[in-house]
């Protein structure tokens, strides 16, 4: 599936604020409550207006019984190129909606419909499909992928934007949505100056943690999504060395975004539980 081009009146930075989500658990609250109605485990971000959000595949783990491997192993469909369902609860994505006139924040809560997570390889990543939604008839927000022709050289600006330390900054800080956090890249994966369809990841100088896994790395001058933040390194004492990003051109490979709109009779997800583990 082709991208369509993002609107040029919306500035590259509000343009990734308005496409990265929050991937929550949905509660069963009855409001008003002090209690949030929603869980944030992880961070994701649309590449499409028809509704494909990309996260991290250990995110996507954290809404099944176990760990996709011991899934796999368990499974008697297990075979390669052989596609099993995997029962989870139902992720969320949070799109949050700023009201200028009132200054207040509406979250969207959106149910995902399908989640595709590769099994045969080591990347770290994961495709929801979102069910349609009224607040976005005429299409979700999205973000733009860099071209895969492009070069990123040791040093480019940066940044990544995510829920760090999920529902946390929320209520400690009153932060409601999304964070950017800025750096440069310190290395490219394999070697700087290879075109982007050819890097596998990005050695990043710049703070990222828990629940900020799966938002969107993207070049600082542009808003041009380049990776899919998934970790980092910390020294023997516990303190942030480096974080990581996988390339986005890589984890898309083999039209992952076209094989999620492909899926036909989707299964309903069961109701969900009170708690899961954070990305």
């Amino acid at each position: 599936m082709e991208h369509q081009v993002a609107a040029s009146s919306v500035t590259p930075i509000a343009r990734i604020k308005s496409a990265t989500v929050a991937i929550a658990i949905v509660k069963n609250v009855t409001l008003p409550s002090n209690e949030q109605p929603f869980e944030i485990i992880g961070t994701g971000f649309c590449v499409h207006p028809a509704g494909a959000v990309v996260t991290c595949r250990h995110v996507a783990e954290a809404f099944m019984p176990k760990r996709l491997t011991e899934l796999i192993a368990e499974s008697k469909e297990s075979k390669p190129g052989v596609k099993i369902n995997i029962p989870t609860i139902q992720p969320f994505a949070l799109f949050f909606r700023p009201e200028q006139e009132t200054a207040q924040i509406t979250v969207e809560a959106v149910g995902a419909q399908q989640v595709i997570v590769r099994g045969s390889d080591n990347i770290d990543v994961a495709m929801m499909r979102l069910s349609p939604a009224k607040p976005f008839k005429d299409g979700f927000p999205f973000v733009e992928l860099d071209d895969p022709s492009s070069r990123i050289e040791d040093g480019s600006d940066v940044a990544v934007c995510g829920f760090p330390n999920g529902n946390l900054l929320m209520n400690t800080l009153g932060t409601v949505s999304s964070s950017f956090s800025r750096g440069i890249v310190s290395s490219v994966v394999p070697s700087a100056g290879v075109s982007l369809d050819r890097v596998r990841g990005y050695q990043l100088d710049l703070r990222a943690t828990h629940g900020n896994s799966g938002g969107p790395l993207f070049c600082w001058d542009t808003g041009r999504v380049i990776g899919i933040l998934q970790g980092g390194v910390d020294d023997i004492h516990g303190k942030h060395l480096f974080s990581y990003a996988g390339s986005i051109h890589r984890a898309l490979a083999g039209d992952l975004i076209g094989q999620i709109f492909r899926v036909r009779n989707l299964r309903p997800f069961p109701d969900p539980p009170v708690a899961a583990r954070e990305g």
